[in-house]
């Protein structure tokens, strides 16, 4: 899964974390990714709903998720599915035109998924709050340094 952390690359133009063995949700932190231009999460096993504050950043030009099993876009989102600007086929998302079978969707969420991180994924560093009224965890109160990419480790076969 994703770390919140990836929110504080605010300055970051370019995320790409295509065709790699990831899942999770994505996390709400990436609404503070402010001059992100072109983001790619495409050919992984992301699920659940598309945060609709990722869908708002206001300099993105390409959303790739592609090839995941996300379940929602709100009415952000799909305005820049209209502008060709988010690319979601291939996912579990009802009403949405090249999308996975059912049976294929089905089998996905018959296992059990969860990120050790999870009550991480709503917090928003940028806001500096945590979502559904949560208060952030003890272990979380000092913001740690952000990931480098040199932490970053390439999944070899």
């Amino acid at each position: 899964c994703l770390p919140y952390e990836i929110g504080y690359l605010n300055q970051a133009t370019v995320f790409d974390v295509s065709s790699n063995y990831l899942t999770g949700p994505i996390p709400h932190s990436f609404s503070c990714l402010a001059k992100i231009d072109y983001l790619n999460l495409a050919n992984n096993s992301f699920y659940g709903p598309v945060p609709e504050q990722v869908c708002t950043l206001s300099n993105l030009r390409n959303l790739t998720l592609a090839y995941n099993y996300f379940t929602e876009v709100g009415p952000e989102c799909r305005k820049l599915i209209k502008k060709k600007f988010l690319d979601v086929k291939h996912n579990c998302i009802l009403g949405e035109p090249s999308q996975k079978t059912k049976a294929q969707c089905a089998a996905f969420f018959s296992k059990p998924r969860k990120c050790p991180n999870e009550k991480e994924m709503t917090y928003v560093p940028c806001k500096r709050h945590w979502g559904s009224n949560e208060k952030k965890p003890e272990h979380q109160k000092q913001a740690s340094a952000p990931l480098s990419y040199g932490s970053l480790v390439p999944h070899r076969l």
